[in-house]
């Protein structure tokens, strides 16, 4: 028994939500694909959203799996690895665009997504060491990353149709 079938009910709900929103996200970003394609920050920003709802995604089923906290730790553990590896892409990215088209995005949110990386590390390391409070973090950043993906999305869809 690894603690995880308390968290069945949350996790299907949490997955559910991901698939729903992927789909939105897509028609979205589809509606208004030329413009999003042509800059190089809108791009990622769309990619940003929809990475974020698949993690949810896989988060969600690595959860449901039966097996130990300890295997899903690292799970968890190497999902936080690639969305560090991502957050290096962006920061790269970030530094090779103009200042003229950096200006929709705020330092601010870059404290979000950090906060988020972290959360993920932290939790997939307690669970790694067998500590169920880690599944505490796991949901408090899973939601909090389903509604920092929304967020993302909609300053997306507000900065192409501004």
């Amino acid at each position: 028994m690894s603690g995880t079938e308390s968290w069945a009910n949350f996790y299907v709900m949490v997955g559910g939500a991901s698939a729903a929103l992927t789909g939105l996200i897509l028609v979205a970003v589809s509606l208004h694909l030329r413009a999003i394609l042509g800059h190089a920050l809108y791009r990622d920003r769309a990619m940003a959203s929809l990475q974020g709802l698949v993690t949810a995604l896989i988060v969600s089923g690595a959860v449901l799996v039966p097996q130990p906290l300890n295997a899903l730790g690292v799970e968890i553990g190497l999902i936080g690895v690639l969305w560090i590896a991502r957050y290096l892409f962006f920061v790269r990215l970030y530094r090779g665009t103009t200042p003229a088209r950096r200006a929709a995005l705020r330092p601010q949110e870059w404290v979000l997504w950090v906060a988020w990386i972290f959360a993920f590390i932290v939790s997939g390391v307690l669970l790694v060491a067998g500590e169920p409070g880690g599944l505490y973090i796991l949901a408090a950043c899973t939601g909090f990353g389903l509604a920092l993906v929304v967020w993302n999305a909609w300053v997306l869809l507000a900065e192409v149709s501004g």
